[in-house]
């Protein structure tokens, strides 16, 4: 195919195809990355605010709101690994689907975390 043309123009079209293919799953990989480190940034943060609400009684359970989970993909497979982790470290979850509001939680006690 390279040298369909005679010259090695179909080898440079080619290898440019191949460096945007590379580059393309670069720039997949990063926003990927960045929707998980985003995601995890936002969790910590919000389980931290449960923790230190400023209310008389210590807050028993953490409700992390997966919204920004379920705007990966593989979600499913995003919550399996949060889920293994989690039970790895002797914490126990449960999660919460509100289909009113099209959203999903993780509740965990926050002594176990």
């Amino acid at each position: 195919m390279a040298d369909d043309y005679g010259d090695d123009s179909g080898q440079k079209i080619l290898d440019d195809l191949t460096r945007f293919a590379e580059c393309m799953g670069a720039a997949a990989m990063i926003r990927r990355a960045d929707g998980l480190h985003a995601a995890l940034e936002h969790a910590k943060s919000t389980t931290a605010q449960e923790k230190t609400r400023g209310g008389a009684a210590p807050v028993e359970y953490a409700k992390l709101d997966m919204y920004e989970f379920r705007a990966l993909d593989d979600y499913d497979g995003i919550k399996e690994i949060i889920e293994a982790k989690l039970r790895a470290h002797g914490v126990n979850t449960a999660w919460f689907a509100d289909e009113q509001l099209d959203k999903e939680y993780l509740l965990f006690h926050v002594s176990d975390a």
